[in-house]
């Protein structure tokens, strides 16, 4: 019988086998473990355990700063200092006088901004500002300005720039600044750099573009001064070399893929040195007459240096993809004093307000929250390992390590659910209890009601105010809420929306898809399938293929419980029989654009939702991989799509359709009631069999749905041709 060597022996044939292969994943150096040790029981959990001690007591490098020597902190604030607190911490920010909780300690612009790909996209759609990043709404997008180029007939045959401003101030300093050099019409050689940034979600490159034709510009216009102030603050940022930071990030000793990184860097010098297009590189002489400085030339684009730049990016820009010249010197804290928001919503999206959380007293330092600081100990220091910083040791996390190891002492684990009632858990309680991902619709395009800037907004508002309960001590204190960007209009959005969460995530124990669009008129995607089924079923179920493996890597732990839940509907019951999808054809049946027409297309899509789930399931089972499956009716709430849908009718029928809705539908606490028991219930995993592949009715109890929704056969046709159309995608 195979045997559990001491980690000694296990470690020194693992760092051998590393450095023989070094770019092996986990599993397959697994597999090369086993091979050559067949008397061995090792997991795969404990390999990567050791392989990251190992990297961590050979890698001692951290993060290097600088203070900018002639920094006018007063131009932002006469409340704080910048303090070097050596080379094992570097710089920082200390009060110089009394701050109040609620204070708003500065405000500051970006040096640079690389928005989210949110509102990037509505940048491409002329929809924001390209300066400020400010979205534009009906009264304001008319007064907007678009970028000179456009109005300019000799850059025509170049290609349109979309940029629009929202006014002359923002379009003068833009033109002052970066957009020449980012401008499609001005220098298309920047299209296919800019292009790879947002194909590859890479926020860093994007940053680094920015940064590079800021320096350009600045020299190109002769301002000599402004560069080597710019130059200056550059070189103090927090940075290190790509290579060290992979090895924090990623210390199982697993190689980089160099092509990667060369791949922005080659675009880099052609957007900015040396367009392959005759006529993209006269189009870039226009803008850059001078020639370049060595020593800048240098710093820009030598390949290492290039390198450095990017991993300083990462460990510098603010969370909604800022640069900013006196936030950069700010340190983490688990238990921070200030918080960074966004309040110019309107008027200036991409400045933000440094307030205080608490008073802060001369001499104390002001630090900030890298990562959530609602997440327990130890997914707060794995979060952190972007920053380098090595194990957090603030007061708070040796604190909690000591609880911590008490409770392990004392048998306690942590990991159950323990709310008020177990056939009912509370919805605000139970998402503390689990890695608990649930995903929501959102489309790309710019619907009249919310945009999906403003649908982030919302949530990230809500986030807030989450996390301002938590710290008030609410019910849900000590829980987290994230917001992770799905974009189910597209199954290969929602592929890399999971990709993008595993490599985030080590566990995953429930995973909720109750996305929907119920009455969205009949459009037929990039794929040809109409945008319903698109949303409702393809691309959760591209969603959920793409994060099995992390599913069933955790219910393989011990005490796991591991769940996918599918909100379907049970208006599927009114779909008569016949239904067959083994072509593109069959989920294309256009019923037009009414009310009840587009209706009809949702229950189809939930039918899928219920025989997708009994397929699933027995694929699991078949496969003895202990993850329950279900699929559920919530009941008819009462949301915003109730007052959305009563809208398209003239008053009064509007009001008394609104009305009756409030009366009649549960509320949207009642309505989360089936999908956290069936996420959460003690009782579903204690009659596992029974609920498996099964269907729940308000609230969590286990019924039948339609005949044609229990037919096996009809499942098992509608996932062979969903793997054969996702396979022609290409996904």
């Amino acid at each position: 019988m195979p045997v559990s060597p001491p980690d000694e022996a296990l470690k020194d044939v693992l760092i051998a086998l590393r450095a023989e292969n070094p770019a092996l994943g986990i599993a397959k150096l697994q597999n090369k473990l086993i091979t050559q040790h067949p008397e061995w029981a090792v997991s795969e959990k404990r390999i990567k355990k050791l392989l990251a001690q190992s990297s961590q007591s050979t890698s001692q490098a951290r993060p290097t700063s600088r203070i900018i020597g002639d920094l006018n902190v007063s131009k932002w604030s006469n409340k704080v200092k910048v303090v070097d607190y050596g080379p094992a911490k570097g710089k920082g920010l200390e009060a110089t006088q009394e701050i109040r909780e609620g204070e708003d300690v500065w405000k500051e612009d970006p040096f640079v901004i690389s928005p989210g790909w949110d509102i990037y996209d509505l940048q491409i759609a002329s929809h924001a500002c390209f300066h400020c990043t400010t979205p534009f709404n009906a009264s304001t997008l008319p007064h907007s300005l678009p970028c000179p180029s456009s109005t300019n007939a000799a850059l025509s045959t170049a290609g349109a720039c979309p940029a629009r401003f929202c006014n002359r101030l923002c379009l003068t300093r833009a033109m002052s600044k970066q957009h020449p050099l980012l401008c499609a019409a001005l220098n298309p050689a920047s299209v296919p750099l800019l292009s790879f940034a947002r194909s590859r979600t890479w926020l860093a490159v994007h940053a680094v573009a920015q940064c590079i034709a800021r320096l350009l510009m600045a020299h190109e216009q002769g301002r000599k001064q402004d560069l080597e102030q710019d130059l200056r603050f550059m070189r103090a940022l927090a940075q290190m070399s790509m290579e060290e930071r992979w090895k924090i990030i990623e210390p199982t000793g697993l190689k980089p893929d160099y092509a990667v990184w060369k791949g922005p860097y080659d675009l880099t010098r052609q957007a900015y040195l040396e367009p392959p297009n005759p006529r993209d590189k006269r189009q870039l002489s226009k803008v850059l007459r001078k020639p370049i400085p060595e020593d800048l030339l240098k710093f820009l684009f030598d390949y290492d240096g290039y390198l450095r730049l990017l991993s300083c990016m990462g460990l510098n820009l603010e969370g909604h993809g800022g640069l900013f010249i006196l936030h950069s010197h700010l340190n983490h804290s688990c238990n921070p004093n200030i918080s960074i928001r966004h309040f110019d919503q309107k008027t200036s999206l991409s400045r933000i307000t440094i307030r205080a959380r608490r008073d802060i007293h001369p001499g104390e330092e002001l630090t900030v929250a890298y990562v959530n600081p609602g997440l327990p100990l130890q997914a707060r220091r794995r979060a952190l390992a972007p920053w380098a910083f090595g194990t957090c040791m603030c007061e708070r996390c040796l604190e909690e390590e000591k609880e911590e190891k008490e409770k392990k002492e004392n048998g306690e684990n942590g990991d159950g659910y323990n709310g008020p009632d177990e056939k009912y858990p509370d919805p605000e309680s139970a998402s503390q209890q689990l890695n608990f991902w649930s995903n929501t619709a959102q489309k790309k395009s710019t619907s009249q009601r919310v945009t999906p800037a403003q649908c982030i907004k919302r949530i990230q508002d809500a986030l807030d105010k989450s996390s301002s309960s938590s710290s008030n001590g609410s019910a849900n204190s000590g829980g987290e809420v994230l917001f992770h960007q799905l974009d189910l209009s597209d199954p290969k959005e929602a592929k890399l929306s999971a990709r993008a969460f595993v490599r985030r995530e080590e566990r995953l124990d429930v995973l909720i898809n109750c996305a929907a669009v119920i009455l969205d008129e009949f459009t037929l995607g990039a794929n040809g399938i109409q945008n319903t089924m698109v949303v409702n079923y393809f691309s959760p179920f591209v969603f959920t293929f793409a994060l099995l493996p992390l599913l069933k890597k955790t219910a393989a732990e011990p005490n796991a419980d591991v769940r996918i839940v599918n909100v379907a509907s049970d208006s599927h019951r009114l779909l008569p029989d016949g239904f067959h999808f083994k072509s593109k054809r069959d989920f294309n049946v256009n019923y037009g654009n009414s009310m009840m027409q587009s209706y009809e297309r949702y229950n189809i899509s939930k039918l899928l939702m219920i025989l997708w789930t009994r397929e699933l399931q027995r694929r699991l089972t078949e496969e003895d991989t202990d993850i329950i499956a279900v699929a559920l009716h919530p009941g008819t709430v009462y949301t915003e799509t109730c007052v959305t849908t009563s809208e398209r009718f003239t008053f009064p029928i509007s009001t008394i359709l609104r009305v009756f809705a409030q009366i009649t539908f549960r509320n949207v606490r009642d309505g989360a009631g089936t999908p956290i028991i069936a996420a959460v219930s003690p009782g579903v995993r204690t009659e596992a069999e029974k609920y498996k592949g099964g269907y729940l009715m308000p609230i969590g109890k286990l019924s039948k749905p339609s005949k044609q929704a229990q037919n096996d056969e009809l499942a098992r046709e509608l996932w062979a041709t969903t793997e054969t159309l996702l396979k022609e995608w290409g996904i």
